[in-house]
C-alpha cells in the first residue's frame, strides 16, 4: 500500500525540481514563434533533458493525439492526476490564460521567474537544514566514538560488556549511521539529477511524390551498426584516458577490479591472518578510488569552468544577433573576445560550419562532447529556436538568464557548504590529535599491566590503538562521502575527501603512533 505513495512522492519531488526549466523552455519556444501545442510537443520530445516536469506536460499532447481530447480537456485531466501541487497551479493558470485569450508567452515568462525565486528560497531553507545535519553528524559519529573510547580508558571500564559496546560502536554504529546520514541528505537534497542525456534531433523526411522511398536492407543496416560500434571501440582503446575523462565511472570499475586483486593476493601472501586485513584493505580502497577521483575532479573542473563562462557568452551572442547578424556570424564575432574551454568548443563548431556542416548538427555534436546538463538544455533551446524563427536574440537572452540563475544557485550552495566542509575536516583532525595524545602519553602506562584496569578482562594498549585506527579509517571514509553530498550534492564529489582523510589517518598512525 505504501509503494504507490512512494512513487508518487518521488515523482512530485522531481516535477517540482524541474518545472522551472520546463517553464523556461516553453517561454523560449513561445517567444521563438511556436504555438502552445507545438511548444508542448517539443518539450515532451526533450523530456530526457528537461526531466519529470517535461514528461508530465508531454501527457497533454499524448491525450490530444491518442484520445482526441482538446488542449483544455487534456490540461484538466492532468490537473486531476498529477501528484505535484506546483504543476496543478501552473496548469490552472495556463487554462485561465488560454480561456481569456491572454499572452501565453508572457505567462510562461512570469512563471519561470517565479519558480527561480522559489528555488532560491527553498535552497536557503535546505542549506540551513544541512547545517543542523552536519553538526549532528560531527557530534554523533566523529566526536562520539572518540568520547566513548576516552571514557572507557579513563573510567577503567573497557572490560566485560563495555568492550563489546566499543566494538559495536566502531564496526557497526559508524558505518550504519553514516549510510543513514547519506541517504537522509540525498533524500532532502534540492539538486536535480545531474545525469546528462544526449540531445536527439530528428527531422522527418519529405520525399517528392514521384520519388519512392525504398526500405533499408535490415541485414546491411545491422552490419553497418556493428562496424560503427567496432570503430568506436577502437577509437576508445586508442585514447583510454579520454574515455575515463568523459566517463569517470569506468575508471572506478577498473580500479575496483585491480584493488580486489591486490587485496586477495596480499591477504593470501599474509597467510589469511586478520592482522593484515586493515592495511591491505586500505591500500586496495585507495587503488580502487584514486583514479576515479582524479578523472572525476578533472571533469568537474572543466564543467564548472564552462558553465561559469556560459551566461556571458550567451549574452554577447544575443547582442550580436540583435544587431542583425546570423547565428554563424554572431558566433564568429563573439569568439573574438572569448577564451577558455567554452570558446575552444565553440571554435570547433564554427570550423565545422565553414566546412559545410549544418549549424544545428554541429551544436548537437558539441553538447555531446561537453556533456553537461546546462549545455544540453541551451543547445536544445538554440536549435529549436533557429528552426522556428531567424531572430534568436530573445531566446539567447532567455538561455543566458537561465544559465545565470543556475550559476548563482550553485555559487550560493558552494559558499555556504564550504563552512560545513571545514567543520567536518576540523572534527576529523581533532579525532586524530586526541588519538595521538592517548597513544603517546596514556596508553604506554598500560602496556606494563597488559590490559586496562577494570572489571574483567580488558583491552590491551595495542588493541586500543588498533580500535582507534579502525575508527579513524571508517570515520574518514564516510566523512568524505558525506562532505561531498553536502557540498556538491553527490557522493562522487566526496571520494577525493575520503582519500585525503584515509591517507591522513594512515600517515598519522604510522608516524605518530607507530602502529601501521
Amino acid at each position: 500500500m505504501y509503494y504507490p505513495y512512494l512513487i508518487a512522492s518521488t515523482r512530485k519531488k522531481h516535477i517540482d525540481l524541474t518545472i522551472q526549466h520546463a517553464a523556461t523552455y516553453l517561454y523560449a519556444m513561445s517567444r521563438g514563434g511556436l504555438n502552445l501545442n507545438e511548444s508542448l510537443t517539443s518539450l515532451g520530445k526533450n523530456a530526457a533533458i528537461y526531466g519529470e516536469a517535461a514528461l508530465e506536460l508531454g501527457r497533454i499532447v499524448r491525450d490530444m493525439k491518442l484520445l482526441g481530447k482538446s488542449s483544455l480537456e487534456a490540461m484538466q485531466s492532468l490537473i486531476e492526476t498529477t501528484p505535484s501541487s506546483k504543476m496543478q497551479e501552473f496548469l490552472r493558470g495556463l487554462v485561465s490564460v488560454v480561456n481569456s485569450k491572454g499572452d501565453i508567452a508572457e505567462y510562461f515568462g512570469r512563471k519561470a521567474l517565479q519558480y527561480h525565486a522559489e528555488a532560491e528560497n527553498e535552497q536557503k531553507l535546505f542549506l540551513e537544514m544541512l547545517g543542523v545535519i552536519s553538526e549532528a553528524y560531527v557530534v554523533a559519529l566523529v566526536a562520539g566514538p572518540m568520547f566513548l573510547i576516552v571514557v572507557g580508558i579513563v573510567m577503567g571500564m573497557a572490560g566485560g560488556g563495555f568492550t563489546n559496546v566499543l566494538y559495536a560502536v566502531v564496526y557497526v554504529a559508524i558505518p550504519v549511521a553514516s549510510l543513514a546520514f547519506l541517504i537522509f541528505i540525498s533524500t532532502l537534497s534540492r539538486t536535480a539529477s545531474g545525469k546528462t542525456e544526449d540531445f536527439v534531433h530528428k527531422k522527418e523526411l519529405s520525399p517528392f511524390d514521384d520519388i519512392p522511398v525504398i526500405a533499408a536492407d535490415v541485414e546491411k543496416a545491422d552490419k553497418l551498426r556493428q562496424e560503427l560500434r567496432k570503430k568506436k571501440r577502437l577509437i576508445e582503446l586508442k585514447a583510454p584516458l579520454k574515455l575515463f575523462y568523459l566517463h569517470p565511472e569506468k575508471a572506478l570499475y577498473i580500479g575496483l577490479f585491480i584493488g580486489a586483486l591486490y587485496f586477495l593476493y596480499h591477504f593470501w601472501q599474509a597467510g589469511f591472518e586478520l592482522e593484515a586485513v586493515d592495511r591491505h584493505l586500505l591500500f586496495a580502497t585507495l587503488i580502487a578510488t584514486l583514479p576515479f577521483a582524479v578523472f572525476y575532479e578533472a571533469k568537474s573542473y572543466r564543467t564548472n569552468h564552462i558553465e561559469s563562462q556560459m551566461p556571458v557568452f550567451l549574452r554577447k551572442l544575443a547582442n550580436a544577433s540583435e544587431a542583425g547578424l546570423t547565428l554563424v556570424k554572431a558566433i564568429e564575432m563573439t569568439l573574438i573576445s572569448e577564451a577558455g574551454a567554452l570558446a575552444a568548443e565553440v571554435k570547433k563548431v564554427l570550423r565545422e560550419v565553414k566546412w559545410g556542416v549544418p549549424i544545428s548538427a554541429s551544436l548537437i555534436r558539441m553538447s555531446k562532447k561537453v556533456r553537461t546538463l546546462a549545455m544540453t538544455r541551451i543547445v536544445s533551446l538554440i536549435v529549436k529556436a533557429s528552426e522556428a524563427t531567424g531572430n534568436i536574440a530573445e531566446v539567447m537572452n532567455i538561455a543566458a538568464d537561465e544559465a545565470e540563475s543556475e550559476r548563482k544557485l550553485k555559487q550560493a550552495r558552494t559558499s555556504v557548504t564550504s563552512v560545513y566542509l571545514i567543520i567536518i575536516y576540523m572534527a576529523f583532525f581533532c579525532f586524530l590529535f586526541i588519538a595521538v595524545i592517548l597513544s603517546r602519553s596514556f596508553l604506554p602506562m598500560l602496556s606494563m599491566q597488559g590490559s586496562i584496569p577494570g572489571m574483567g578482562k580488558g583491552l590491551g594498549a595495542e588493541e586500543i590503538k588498533q580500535l582507534m585506527l579502525h575508527a579513524a579509517l571508517l570515520n574518514g571514509f564516510f566523512s568524505g562521502l558525506i562532505a561531498g553530498e553536502i557540498t556538491g550534492g553527490s557522493i562522487a564529489s566526496g571520494v577525493n575527501h575520503s582519500i585525503i582523510m584515509l591517507l591522513a589517518a594512515y600517515i598519522t598512525f604510522s608516524l605518530a603512533v607507530g602502529l601501521v
